[in-house]
């Protein structure tokens, strides 16, 4: 299917932010508002690194022509992937935060429960 149908069903297919932004590109592009012109307003809209490597592909497919389809998987396969390491990265970062809590915390915590059960150890 043509590129422009493309975007319209993706539009209707993706929930907001992402899908308005498809369906305006649709509607640009069957006014006849030039491909190339249309995906960059679409990825100044959208300031993320997922479109723009999605608009390069796009608009690099268009002059060098290629296997669209082909280039979009491989795109999808890496921003999985890197959307997994982000998420990794945040669990062990989390888990750096958490042990540095209770390493600060830990003294005034043991202060208080010896204050409680032998309040002569503090005196």
């Amino acid at each position: 299917q043509p590129i422009t149908q493309a975007f319209g069903e993706v539009g209707r297919e993706v929930s907001a932010p992402l899908g308005p932004e498809f369906l305006n590109t649709f509607n640009l592009l069957n006014y006849g508002y030039d491909l190339r012109l249309a995906i960059m307003q679409m990825s100044e809209r959208t300031p993320t690194v997922s479109m723009l490597a999605f608009s390069s592909a796009v608009l690099l497919q268009k002059e060098t022509g290629g296997n669209l389809v082909e280039n979009i998987e491989k795109l999808s396969h890496i921003l999985r992937a890197r959307f997994k390491l982000a998420r990794k990265i945040k669990t062990i970062s989390a888990e750096s935060r958490m042990s540095a809590w209770v390493l600060v915390l830990a003294p005034f915590a043991l202060y208080v429960i010896i204050s409680l059960v032998r309040p002569e150890y503090i005196e």
